[in-house]
């Protein structure tokens, strides 16, 4: 696809949004392990959970969550949120990243940027880093918000950082750009160590695979790189898994598990590829159910919403549809699967609980606006971001 054609057709104009991130430990999980924590301290530390990207959360959630808190910003909230220490952390279209208290919602800091935070934002140790729409990656303490760091590019960034170990050992940090560009920057300094050239904008996050950063981009190209040197090992075009005159543009964030990769397509397809030749395992397509979100993938089964109002459960293995949810808007955000249940935050305003099994709705809440952001799932807390401004905390119902 040619840039120009690419360009004006603008992604943020699709109302992409909670696209697109681990800290060092997750990093260093085995691909399929959910997102973890300790009993007194539950993590969500990066969008999706893990360094797969796979979206799955440890442990269990009840039949019936009871609001616990919620939090009020200066806009539309539409970054997805991360938990780790105690506290939650999420970006807010008006500018500013939010630390808030996981068990009150009570505000402990927050950072200004120059533009809305769209980016959900990654826990790494003591440090929290995110990107703006004002084109910088900023890195910040913890305990204050105190920049540590900031890095620019040339472009907004709408996908969360991903946090990898090098081979010498060095905490390396990698983001896209809509400059069309996939950077890798050293976590401590924020210097950058190597960028990579794609045809589009970058709004997705890099999944790290044996040492590999595995990325998608809207020029339809997957792209697996050494994540030591920047070196392209290999490029995938999708174009030719696709039916002809298909658009090829990879919206979001995609995910891995054992050696493939799936992802979500704007022209109504969901593609798992082989990553060692690219060939194609499987496609799924449905009329009019655009993909914007990044895939939830489980031990036997792929989640993933549309644009159609609607929830695919697929067969990890062939792709096979296993059941469908019916919302009453499009579902742009991305599910997460929890032991024997799944979330699904929709444009409909309501945050929605299924049964992994069957999709049958088990519990829904209504925020009454579009719930645009992914929920963060740890130690049965629900965190949510919607369009109304607020931040939604859900436990156990007492």
């Amino acid at each position: 696809m040619m840039k120009n054609m690419n360009r004006p057709l603008g992604i943020s104009a699709l109302t992409l949004t909670a696209l697109a991130f681990m800290s060092l430990a997750a990093a260093r999980q085995p691909a399929s392990a959910p997102a973890t924590g300790t009993a007194s301290q539950p993590s969500w530390p990066s969008w999706r959970g893990n360094s797969a990207q796979q979206g799955v959360a440890a442990g269990t959630l009840a039949d019936k969550l009871a609001l616990r808190w919620k939090f009020k910003t200066g806009d539309k909230v539409q970054s997805s949120p991360v938990i780790g220490g105690g506290r939650v952390f999420v970006g807010s279209d008006d500018g500013s990243l939010y630390a808030l208290n996981l068990a009150s919602g009570e505000k402990l800091w927050t950072f200004k940027t120059g533009k809305e935070i769209k980016a959900p934002p990654t826990l790494l140790g003591q440090t929290v880093i995110v990107g703006s729409n004002d084109g910088n990656l900023y890195c910040l303490a913890v305990a204050d918000g105190k920049k540590l760091w900031s890095f620019e590019t040339q472009g907004q960034i709408w996908g969360a950082a991903t946090v990898f170990t090098d081979k010498t050992g060095k905490t390396c940090v990698v983001v896209g750009s809509y400059d069309y560009k996939i950077y890798c920057l050293d976590a401590g300094s924020g210097k950058k160590l190597w960028s990579v050239d794609t045809e589009n904008y970058v709004n997705g996050s890099a999944v790290i695979d044996r040492g590999r950063v595995v990325i998608g981009s809207c020029d339809g190209v997957v792209r697996v790189i050494d994540g030591q040197s920047g070196k392209v090992l290999k490029s995938y075009d999708i174009k030719p898994h696709l039916p002809e005159g298909a658009t090829t543009a990879i919206p979001g964030s995609l995910a891995v598990a054992d050696n493939r990769v799936y992802l979500g397509l704007f022209d109504n397809a969901v593609l798992c590829m082989d990553l060692t030749d690219g060939g194609k395992v499987w496609l799924y397509r449905h009329d009019d159910a655009s993909f914007m979100g990044a895939p939830a993938v489980g031990d036997r089964h792929v989640i993933l919403g549309s644009k159609a109002n609607r929830v695919y459960c697929l067969e990890r293995a062939t792709g096979r549809r296993v059941w469908g949810f019916v919302a009453k808007n499009s579902v742009d955000a991305s599910p997460v699967i929890c032991g024997d249940k799944v979330l699904v935050a929709s444009a409909d305003g309501r945050l929605y609980l299924l049964r992994l099994a069957d999709g049958k709705r088990v519990w829904s809440f209504d925020a009454g606006q579009p719930l645009l952001s992914s929920p963060a799932v740890a130690g049965g807390m629900v965190v949510v971001g919607c369009n109304d401004g607020v931040i939604y905390a859900f436990g156990t119902a007492r």
